[in-house]
């Protein structure tokens, strides 16, 4: 146990990070800044809200939280970060958000998903 977790939700936490959400951020941001290419269309939908924004300033708002949103729990990092490029503007504000949308986006789908599987274990063992 580590500050209340078990040592194979820490360790699962950290495999999710590393490989699933970190290595697809990182590599996305890099073919992006080096060819323009976004291959997770965040910066398409950002010049979407920045034209509804420009014609409707609440509907612009609407937009925008509606793609936080969205971004935090399903699009993934990747997509938030080249959503948000204008704003970070410089490559270390870029990768220090990488980190730490990563970091949290992994502790939120380990978590659903440890838990799930947990719960779901417990069921058979119910059934059988």
């Amino acid at each position: 146990m580590i500050m209340g977790f078990d040592i194979r939700f820490i360790a699962a936490m950290i495999s999710m990070w590393l490989v699933v959400d970190l290595s697809t951020v990182l590599f996305s941001i890099a073919l992006y800044e080096r060819t323009g290419h976004d291959i997770t269309m965040g910066r398409s939908y950002r010049r979407m809200a920045n034209v509804i924004y420009a014609h409707s300033r609440k509907a612009g708002v609407v937009v925008f939280l509606y793609e936080i949103i969205i971004a935090s729990f399903w699009s993934g990092p990747d997509y938030t970060v080249l959503f948000f490029r204008d704003e970070l503007k410089t490559r270390t504000r870029l990768i220090a958000a990488a980190m730490a949308i990563t970091t949290v986006h992994a502790i939120l789908w380990t978590t659903v998903y440890w838990y799930g599987f947990d719960n779901i274990m417990e069921l058979v063992g119910i059934v059988w």
